[in-house]
């Protein structure tokens, strides 16, 4: 899945629900669940971001992952940057 930045904020809520449950090996989480409440770690975090930054081509700064705990804020974040960083 290649997500542009200029593709719509759902296709990058797809592309991070599915970098947190191919890493965090589940699905069985809310997406207003806080990365590491339910098994997150710094490692974790580093592998999250480094799934979406091959899909879209770009580094995407893992520190996002750290500022933005959810799926919402991680996707709003992810959007927000691969949309300043065209």
């Amino acid at each position: 899945m290649h997500v542009p930045a200029h593709d719509s904020e759902t296709d990058v809520a797809a592309l991070v629900r599915d970098a947190w449950t191919e890493v965090l090996e589940t699905e069985d989480f809310a997406d207003d669940a806080h990365f590491f409440s339910i098994g997150g770690n710094s490692i974790a975090a580093i592998r999250v971001m480094g799934a979406i930054s091959k899909v879209v081509g770009q580094r995407v700064p893992v520190r996002l992952l750290f500022e933005n705990q959810t799926v919402p804020a991680l996707t709003a974040a992810v959007a927000s940057w691969l949309d300043a960083n065209k």
